[in-house]
């Protein structure tokens, strides 16, 4: 992208033009960050959308919704912004690399499908769409329980929406110290002789 930038203010080239540009040598790519894979999925645009009220949208946003609106009006199909162009503009704009970028992105997918992986065969079938659900004998989940009216709701959730920079980071503070959850890596890691009596690993 830099290239761009560096050959646009060479060339006097408007962002407009710079997003035509791309748009005709990079639209194949399927890293190119303009896709139909979220056509009805706004997880990509509230990316946008929040990098802008904290004050962190740059010129990175501002071209790749600038490709967007060019894809659509090049493209037969429907496209619109998906993940990897919404992450990789507002973490170009926070301040990391390309490099950077594609390696953060390659590991956490690859954490994400090794986990999803094990979990699909240490269970005892696959589960398709319109099957049975888990059977109550083998749920390991938390117990039900009965789901809250509207009016109740604010009594046992509460949304994680922030307005600023600096709630954002109080409620992240606060959510790294749940364990268990994606805030914060924490490995517990116990001896599973502790609850048998048996010493299975080790010496």
């Amino acid at each position: 992208l830099e290239d761009y930038f560096v050959k646009a203010e060479k060339d006097k080239k408007t962002v407009t033009e710079i997003a035509e540009i791309m748009v005709k040598e990079h639209f194949d790519d399927e890293g190119f960050g303009v896709s139909g894979l979220m056509i009805k999925d706004p997880a990509a645009k509230r990316m946008f959308t929040r990098a802008k009220e904290l004050g962190v949208s740059g010129k990175y946003i501002e071209l790749t919704e600038k490709i967007v609106e060019v894809a659509k009006k090049e493209s037969v199909e429907p496209v619109d912004l998906d993940m990897l162009g919404a992450i990789g503009a507002t973490m170009m704009d926070l301040g990391f690399t390309p490099e950077a970028i594609w390696a953060i992105i390659a590991i956490t997918r690859s954490f994400a499908s090794g986990a999803h992986y094990i979990e699909e065969i240490e269970r005892e079938g696959f589960t398709r769409f319109g099957e049975t659900l888990t059977p109550k004998e083998s749920y390991d989940g938390p117990p039900d329980r009965p789901v809250p009216t509207l009016k109740d709701r604010s009594k046992y959730a509460k949304s994680a929406q922030t307005h600023s920079l600096k709630e954002w980071s109080e409620e992240f503070a606060k959510r790294e110290r749940n364990f268990g959850t994606g805030y914060k890596i924490q490995e517990e890691i116990e001896d599973p002789s502790k609850k048998t009596g048996i010493k299975k690993i080790g010496k």
